[in-house]
């Protein structure tokens, strides 16, 4: 209820006593001497006239014998309302007799009213009871006493048209009002208040100017909850206030859904116990008041003054019940004055003091208020004003504080605030802006001039950390700064859970992707601008120490972390990590990064340089997580060593797979072995980079032993590469365009490398001494099939002196072979190209300027042209000698080889076949090769050889072939000086033949010559027999000659003719270099035998060219 209407309702409750009371005085005296009829109708004139507007009725209205007049149930019932105004069973009015007797005159000397009852009645519509309620003054010039005796007041209130009426009993013990001057009046009485005690009146009534004033004291009065909630059945606005309290609070919601009540405020059905332990206020309290109006035209004019104490006021009024409540408050129309208000909540105090004034229709405020000991959390939340509600929500404090502020308000505006001092005891906070828990807060906020300023320690863990700063509280110039300090933080949970912030999410995962562990120091800067709306911004500055790191993208522990972390919102919203550095065994890094929050997502950016990091384990495992697709690069390429980078670039949009760069690699004391080709590369240095897709290699080098491996991959031309794409069929791809391998060795160790297949070609090709090589190529692994490599390439080999079997041995090769296609499938072999040979040693002889093209497979190697049943392996376009067989150059003639071997596991399983052809060799030259004394051995050589076999064994050879010497001068060769030594001849221009053929067969090492025909002016000899070059036989000579002379040479007839019938037979054994000549006489059996082999050799058979 408000001031108006409790000011309202006393006013009404004092006037209609003091009218009544008059009334009833001028009323006994009026009738005081007449008679009872007389009386009767005078009573009932008089009173009718006093009160115009009531309906008047009484029983009786009788002269008592004392000189009075005594009416009996009077009541007044109103003609506006209906309602009954006042009830008396009795009224004594005494009049003077004296002045009755003498002057005939009735003078009412004072009125007695006996148990009178006052009603007053309010509607549920408002209206009260005593509306339009108006009096007349007697025409008396004296004023009587009236006394009052065992009074009652009672007011009733209707809140439900209809319903029940709520009513409230006062009695008036004792009332006195005594004329001090004609319609003037001293006021002494009691009057008990139902729930407030006796309360004692004393004051004036002025009825010629309606001036009055009561003053009275009610000591000892307990207030609380029923009083409370009685005076919220009366007053309507105390009611719904009452219900709002309870609605808003957490507490009395909880307690009325444990009774099983709603919320809407009522009392029906309900105990004194229940209503107390809902009391909003409860105290002891001493009431004085005073109360008056200068006249009906001026306004009523109060002042209250009370003292309070042993009190208490619920959490419906304050966020926590304050106990021990004590101090005094003044109530007037204009002001209202707390004077000491102290209340205490165990440790914790309240002291208010302060006053409200009114202005026109509304009030101004203007209270201090101190608290100490007071605890922060939820519940001071709901009572903040907005101004101290954001620095409230901005540091989300907690603990125990002191407070010391003043709280104003004028007419039209908002509440205002002044901060005295704020002394935080043992609080923590979170920044809004930096959510870091720092306890063990001591220091003090204090305001000043339109800002709030902050001196505080505490402890953020076991360090201890500042906060100092202004904030603004919108009355003074805008901006607020606030600087955060603190030494050797842990970099943990707590410090990543205080980057909640929407625009802190980006830093946050990133620091979170780093996984360190460790202490930094920190300076965190909190700024906001002047203007309207403008949010906090952070500028942050933190130095990392003593810290680990483990990128979750690339999983490398880092020891020795250190480096800076600076950010600021007010220039751009960009993390900067500056001064990077940090060690990993014995390697060093050292770098910067970013975080740059203008993206959409974020984008973390960091780049350092490694010295001396180790290709092991630790390496090769966060590579693979932070490329899975190099996982099977690293399993078929065991990697060691060490590297420099001059610049690792990492690349990351949050949420989406890193990219990493490598520049300026520089690998050193490397090794590597293909775990497809387990070859090791030893005392490895090379330069690389890596662009997140490809790994580009400018150059390496690397030993096996005595081999060198050189990689040149700085020309654009000839780049080198490995490519680890991702979500492709291919697992891996090495490009090698210009790769030298010096003093190579196909060695056992070299071949148990090889795969199966290739080690076995070879093998068979037994390729002997040191090569080098400088190959183009391609390499590749296989998503679906991790065990198979497949190989293309392009290769040039320099021979020197080396050995090699293709079919047929060959020793001293030099010169070069080039590979135009080679290709490895993972199972088959296929390489093309040709040979351009300085020289090459083969059957004894050596050639000079050998070319031929050439086909390795994983079956066969061909040399020269492929054999017609080989039509499918067709030599390349670009190969210059794809038509051509091999071809060498020696003793001023050719000598061509078409030859192919078929690989196998084991060298006696290899297979060969191949043609030789002889084309205009020159014996003489031959011969000063082979036999340095033969001197006289001439002529051209022409010849064709057809051979086969398997295994290493010579003896396996078989074929056939034949062999022309036209013009011929062999008399020199060492079985025919033999034959011809043996005879004593002498040939004729110092030649024996002038042309030579023979036809042989090739079987068990030996060259079985079916056919020997050898022709001169004086000398013919047809022949037959074999010659050794392998195994028993090497070198072993079987030759058998049969000659008839001619007549041109006389002395070979005398010679020859004892031997009978003109045939010379000639037996030539021994070795190649040694053979031994015999004859043999002519024997008659033998005639016959040896004229049918002299027919079967007739010279006169066709002859080879």
């Amino acid at each position: 209820m408000s001031w108006n209407g409790i000011r309202e309702t006393l006013q009404w409750m004092l006037f209609l006593l003091l009218i009544g009371v008059v009334a009833a005085g001028y009323g006994a005296a009026h009738f005081w001497s007449m008679k009872d009829d007389l009386i009767r109708t005078t009573v009932d004139g008089v009173l009718s006239r006093m009160f115009p507007t009531c309906e008047v009725s009484f029983k009786t209205a009788e002269l008592a014998s004392d000189s009075g007049v005594v009416i009996s149930e009077l009541m007044l019932q109103s003609k506006v309302t209906g309602a009954r105004l006042v009830s008396i069973p009795r009224v004594n009015i005494q009049i003077d007799s004296t002045a009755l007797q003498e002057s005939h005159s009735i003078v009412v000397r004072s009125v007695d009213l006996e148990s009178p009852v006052l009603e007053v009645l309010r509607t549920a519509d408002g209206v009260w009871s005593w509306t339009g309620f108006t009096t007349s003054s007697p025409e008396q010039t004296y004023s009587p006493e009236i006394r009052v005796r065992n009074g009652q007041i009672r007011l009733g209130i209707e809140q439900i048209s209809g319903g029940v009426i709520h009513e409230i009993d006062g009695r008036v013990v004792e009332a006195n009002l005594v004329p001090t001057a004609w319609k003037a009046f001293d006021i002494t009485g009691a009057l008990a208040v139902e729930s407030l005690g006796t309360l004692q009146l004393a004051g004036n009534l002025d009825l010629r100017t309606l001036r009055w004033n009561l003053h009275g004291d009610l000591g000892d009065v307990r207030v609380d909850g029923p009083l409370i909630e009685k005076a919220a059945l009366l007053i309507p606005d105390v009611g719904r206030r009452l219900a709002e309290l309870q609605s808003q609070s957490p507490v009395m919601r909880d307690r009325m859904k444990s009774e099983g009540r709603d919320s809407q405020f009522a009392l029906v059905g309900e105990t004194v116990e229940q209503a107390s332990r809902r009391a909003l206020f409860r105290a002891d309290l001493n009431l004085h008041f005073e109360v008056g109006q200068l006249s009906a035209e001026h306004p009523l004019d109060y002042e209250l003054t009370s003292d309070f104490r042993n009190g208490q006021i619920s959490e419906l009024l304050l966020p926590v019940p304050l106990y021990d409540v004590s101090g005094r408050f003044e109530l007037t129309p204009d002001k209202i004055v707390i004077r000491r208000f102290e209340g205490r909540n165990n440790s914790a105090s309240l002291s208010v003091d302060g006053f409200a004034s009114r202005l026109g229709n509304d009030w101004s405020k203007d209270f201090s208020i101190k608290a100490q000991n007071l605890q922060i959390d939820e519940r001071l939340e709901t009572v903040l004003p907005e101004s101290m509600a954001g620095l409230y929500h901005l540091i989300h404090p907690r603990g125990v504080f002191d407070l010391d502020f003043d709280a104003r308000i004028q007419p039209g505006e908002n509440w205002t605030f002044k901060l005295r001092k704020f002394t935080a005891r043992d609080c923590q906070v979170k920044h809004e802006y930096f959510q870091y828990p720092v306890d063990q807060i001591q220091g003090e906020v204090t305001h000043d001039q339109g800002h709030f300023h902050f001196n505080l320690r505490g402890m953020a863990g076991d360090r201890p950390v500042t906060l100092r700063g202004t904030k603004s509280d919108a009355t003074g110039p805008g901006g607020s700064e606030f600087i955060i300090q603190a030494e050797r933080i842990p970099i943990d949970d707590r410090l990543l859970n205080s980057l909640q912030m929407k625009n802190q999410q980006g830093a946050r995962e990133a620091i979170e992707s780093m996984q360190m562990e460790g202490v930094l120091d920190v300076t965190a800067k909190f700024v906001q601008a002047a203007t309207p709306g403008a949010k906090f911004m952070m500028q942050l500055n933190a130095e990392v120490k003593q810290s680990t790191a483990n990128y979750k993208g690339f999983p490398y522990q880092l020891e020795d972390f250190s480096g800076t972390i600076e950010y600021d919102a007010v220039e751009t919203p960009v993390w900067r990590f500056d001064n990077l550095k940090a060690r990993h065994g014995h390697a060093h890094l050292s770098g910067r990064g970013l975080l740059d929050l203008t993206l959409s997502p974020p984008v973390f950016a960091l780049e350092f340089n490694c010295v001396r990091v180790p290709i092991d384990a630790d390496l090769e495992k966060a590579s693979r997580v932070s490329a899975p697709h190099l996982e099977q690069l690293w399993k078929d390429i065991d990697l060691k060593g060490t590297v420099d980078v001059d610049r690792v670039r990492v690349g990351w949009r949050l949420g989406d797979t890193p990219e990493i760069t490598l520049q300026g690699i520089q690998w050193r004391d490397g090794a590597f072995k293909p775990a497809d080709l387990p070859y090791r590369w030893e005392n490895v240095v090379g330069a690389l980079e890596y662009d997140g897709n490809r790994l580009r290699i400018h150059s390496l080098n690397g030993w096996h032993g005595e081999t060198y491996l050189h990689v040149d991959g700085s020309k654009p031309e000839s780049p080198a590469f490995v490519d680890v794409p991702e979500n492709s069929a291919v697992a891996w791809h090495i490009h090698m365009g210009d790769l030298h391998l010096m003093k190579l060795n196909v060695d056992a160790e070299l071949l148990k490398a090889l795969p199966s297949e290739l080690a076995i070609s070879l093998a068979s090709l037994d390729l002997r001494g040191p090569v080098d090589l400088h190959v183009q190529a391609d390499l590749k692994g296989w998503t679906s099939l991790p065990d198979v490599v497949t190989a293309d390439w392009e290769l040039f080999a320099s021979l020197e002196n080396n050995d090699i079997y293709a079919g047929i041995p060959m020793t001293g090769v030099t010169g070069r072979a080039k590979v135009q296609r080679g290709v490895w499938d993972g199972r088959h072999l296929y390489m093309e190209g040709y040979l351009e040979l300085e020289s090459v040693t083969a059957l004894g002889m050596t050639f000079n300027d050998v070319t031929s093209p050439m086909i390795i497979t994983d079956e066969r190697a061909i040399v020269g042209r492929a054999v017609p049943n080989q039509k499918q392996l067709v030599h390349a376009e670009s190969n210059p000698y794809r038509e051509s067989s091999l071809k060498g150059n020696i003793y001023r003639g050719q000598v061509g080889l078409d030859s192919e071997v078929v690989f196998a596991a084991r060298p006696e399983l290899i297979q060969y076949r191949g043609e030789v052809s002889i084309k205009d060799v020159e014996l003489a030259d031959w011969a000063a090769d082979q036999f340095q004394t033969a001197q006289r051995l001439k002529g051209m050589v022409n010849g064709w050889m057809e051979f086969r076999g398997m295994g290493p064994s010579m003896t396996a050879t078989k074929g056939k072939g034949w062999v022309n010497i036209s013009p011929a001068a062999i008399y020199e060769l060492p079985a025919f000086a033999q034959v011809f030594s043996l005879l004593n001849f002498r040939p004729v221009g110092n030649t024996a033949f002038d042309y030579a053929y023979a036809e042989f067969d090739i079987n068990n090492g030996k060259y079985d010559f079916s056919y020997i025909e050898l022709n001169g002016d004086a000398l013919g000899l047809t022949g037959r027999g074999s010659v050794g070059y392998a195994a028993g036989t090497a070198s072993l000579v079987n030759l058998q000659f049969a000659s008839k002379l001619n007549n041109q040479v006389p002395i070979l007839r005398n010679i020859i003719q004892p031997l009978g019938n003109k045939w010379i037979r000639v037996q030539v054994n021994g070795t190649v270099a040694k053979p031994v000549a015999t004859t043999q006489p002519g024997i008659g059996p033998l005639d016959d035998l040896i004229r049918q082999f002299g027919n079967a050799i007739d010279p006169s058979r066709m002859r080879r060219p």
